[in-house]
């Protein structure tokens, strides 16, 4: 990558906040097949260099102070955007079909077959939750599923998949698996009502900015 010089600088800039926030995009935009070998800090590194095109494109051609800051915003917001709106609308599409996936696993456990089982022969299922669960089992290698399971939960920082980590410890302890399966698809149920409620009511922000930018563009140049 051409941004290799820069990734210092980038590194410098990169808070905690802004490479756990990238990090969990780019688990879901990997997980769709997009900005793979990317890491946070290359993703923050290529805003930076976006950022110092756009004020020398601003700079040279333009001439103008507010357009020099609008291109410079461009640049800087313009992937963090990208890997964001990819990574937003998988979670949106997981968690959906995650509700249906979990009433067929919870299905599945209840013609006596162990946790284990009923994910692996539920990964068959053509859906997010079907593939990822896949790749988990292609990672727990010999492992045990549910374990595996659990840390990709952690890894994905989906709060839904961290709640299905802590259902699973759970279950580990004893605790009856069909009911906390239950209660843990009634819980999704509400919590995707709720949220796509507020999606509703509510413009997404990680679009707009560039469009504002791109709209008021034109008036600056005149």
């Amino acid at each position: 990558k051409t941004i290799h010089p820069f990734e210092g600088a980038g590194q410098r800039i990169a808070s905690p906040k802004m490479l756990g926030k990238m990090e969990s995009d780019l688990y879901w935009a990997n997980f769709m097949g997009k900005w793979t070998g990317w890491t946070p800090v290359q993703v923050i590194t290529l805003q930076l260099v976006g950022t110092m095109v756009g004020a020398v494109i601003g700079i040279v051609i333009f001439h103008k102070l507010l357009f020099v800051l609008a291109l410079m915003a461009f640049g800087w917001i313009m992937p963090q955007s990208n890997v964001n709106g990819i990574a937003q609308r998988t979670r949106r599409q997981f968690t959906s079909q995650l509700i249906e996936y979990l009433q067929l696993v919870s299905a599945t456990m209840a013609s006596n077959v162990s946790m284990e089982t009923a994910f692996v022969r539920t990964s068959v299922a053509d859906s997010l939750p079907g593939k990822w669960v896949r790749g988990v089992i292609q990672m727990a290698q010999g492992r045990s599923i549910p374990d595996q399971i659990m840390d990709e939960a952690e890894r994905s920082r989906l709060p839904e998949l961290i709640s299905l980590a802590e259902q699973i410890g759970q279950m580990k302890k004893g605790a009856s698996q069909q009911q906390l399966l239950d209660e843990l698809t009634k819980q999704l149920v509400d919590n995707y009502v709720a949220t796509t409620e507020m999606r509703v009511s509510a413009v997404g922000t990680s679009t707009l900015v560039p469009i504002v930018l791109l709209y008021f563009i034109p008036f600056v140049v005149v």
